[in-house]
């Protein structure tokens, strides 16, 4: 029952306590991103799916030519990629492969299966089994990647099934010439129940990290880096996506041998040094833009930072007001850093961080800092760490017209770099003390409202991290934790490995004669 006049949407009452965003404010640099590097997205981490998918879906047009309906593509989706998760499941891979989509059913299947010699395909791609969503991998991941690049066209809505481009027809034939020698495509294709020595065999030639010198390398490679389909949108698309995996082969080029992983790419972007050495780049204001991506990423950090550190308080305390909490969180601001407890106005606070400014890989630092202590004992530090970031922000960097652009991206709405550092600045002869304040209450109240908005009668998620337990008492219903995105480091890494341009796919690698080959081409495109 409903009880009207009761705020039931603070009661924690859905069934599965989850949420995304939940200051609303991380979303901002995803699509940042997405811009940046456009056909490639967090999941995006193997170059195999970019000839598979295409394959699958030029196979099925080859096989039913008037057949356009998204349902009956379906059931021959789900047989072929829970095959294809199967015999890449217990396949010896080249090196740290990672981004087999369904791999974790398919692989207990596999197991299960070892005593009778033969995998049930059929029940392995039923409803809910490998992977829940209708279309699987592709359709939760690489449908608009693959779109983006030029590979594939979008059916209508959900009703028509998509078709492979020009582009995509190529990366499929190359995938065709892999298969085609395998017993699979010969003889099991459309069979139930297919021996384990046949998955096996299928792994060998078509697991995505067996690229490297197969027949679809090359029409891959040219999703990537050639030629787009005619038209403005793909040229720019295009340009983005070289620039992006250019630029991350220009690191691994100049970086010392010591000085590898995501940290130091973090520090490299927003500072535009290399370990301490000035980044000599063939793309500026492609860095520009990166640079810009780093500083909202950090602002970002520090918010998701503070307010997860309040979210701690509350559950310390186990229900309390708001002011209550905020209380709790000043008692432990350590000394020194800033101004005794925050008797020092936060314009001496900012001032102070000029040197920070001036090399921003210190802003890097911090938030390394205020994330890895982002927990009940050393909450206090943790929020000495945000704070000290966003004095610093406070004076807002500058650069190109378009890097200060990218800097309003989201403006008062989504807490852009530009307009946090003017809420800042319009503070700086108030107390550190009163500042910090003012800002906790604001993250809360914000939270509210975005969560308010979240409220679904048919999303069963609840979107609070905060119930009203009575009048202006909260408890937490879960927490948050700060938010800090990868900086599609071990995505792009990952994705140049499995296409053969780096020899190594968790950071640490150099570009092989592919890779230099291919930044020279980005140079001369960019």
């Amino acid at each position: 029952m409903t009880e009207l006049g009761v705020p039931l949407w603070t009661q924690g009452h859905f069934s599965r306590i989850a949420a995304q965003d939940d200051l609303g404010i991380e979303a901002l640099g995803a699509g940042l991103l997405r811009e940046l590097v456009p056909g490639v997205v967090q999941t995006s981490i193997s170059a195999g799916y970019y000839a598979y998918y295409p394959f699958l879906l030029d196979e099925f047009e080859r096989r039913w030519p008037d057949e356009l309906a998204r349902s009956e593509f379906q059931r021959f989706y789900r047989r072929q990629e829970a095959a294809f998760a199967a015999a890449c499941s217990h396949h010896d891979h080249r090196g740290n492969l990672r981004g087999i989509n369904g791999i974790n059913a398919a692989w207990q299947a596999v197991e299960d299966a070892g005593a009778s010699g033969s995998l049930n395909l059929t029940d392995l791609a039923g409803p809910n089994r490998y992977m829940k969503t209708g279309l699987g991998g592709y359709g939760l991941f690489y449908r608009p990647a693959l779109e983006d690049i030029g590979a594939t066209r979008l059916g209508s809505g959900h009703t028509y099934v998509d078709r492979a481009t020009d582009a995509g027809r190529a990366a499929s034939e190359g995938f065709r010439a892999a298969i085609a020698a395998t017993e699979y495509w010969k003889s099991w294709w459309d069979a139930d129940a297919i021996p384990l020595g046949v998955l096996e065999e299928l792994g060998e030639a078509t697991c995505p990290c067996q690229v490297p010198g197969r027949p679809d390398q090359e029409a891959i490679l040219d999703l990537f880096f050639g030629e787009p389909p005619e038209g403005e949108r793909w040229e720019v698309l295009r340009s983005y996506r070289v620039q992006s995996l250019g630029l991350l082969l220009e690191f691994h080029a100049q970086r010392p041998q010591d000085l590898a992983g995501l940290g130091e790419w973090r520090r490299a972007l927003i500072s535009g040094r290399i370990g301490g050495v000035e980044w000599d780049t063939a793309f500026v204001t492609h860095r520009e833009a990166w640079r810009a991506y780093q500083y909202r990423e950090t602002l970002v950090a520090a918010l998701t930072t503070v307010f997860t550190d309040l979210l701690l308080a509350f559950e310390e305390l186990g229900a309390a007001s708001v002011g209550g909490a905020v209380d709790l969180l000043m008692s432990r601001l350590t000394d020194g850093d800033l101004h005794r407890r925050g008797r020092g106005t936060f314009g001496e606070l900012s001032e102070d961080l000029a040197p920070t400014r001036a090399d921003p890989a210190g802003l890097v630092a911090l938030a390394e800092e205020a994330m890895s202590a982002a927990q009940p004992a050393t909450v206090g530090d943790s929020l000495t760490s945000a704070v000290t970031i966003l004095a610093a922000l406070a004076v807002a960097p500058t650069g190109s017209e378009e890097f200060e652009a990218l800097l309003e991206r989201g403006e008062a709405e989504r807490f852009s770099v530009a307009y946090i550092s003017r809420w800042l600045q319009a503070r700086a002869d108030q107390f550190v003390e009163s500042v910090v304040r003012e800002l906790l209450w604001m993250l809360v109240h914000r939270h509210l409202r975005v969560a308010a908005a979240k409220v679904s009668a048919t999303d069963h998620r609840d979107p609070y991290c905060l119930a009203e337990v009575e009048d202006g008492v909260y408890e937490v219903i879960r927490p948050d934790e700060p938010f800090w995105t990868g900086a599609r480091f071990a995505t792009l890494n990952h994705l140049l490995w499995s296409l053969g341009a780096l020899d190594d796919p968790d950071g640490a690698g150099r570009p092989t004669a592919l890779g230099e080959k291919l930044l020279n081409q980005a140079v001369g495109s960019g």
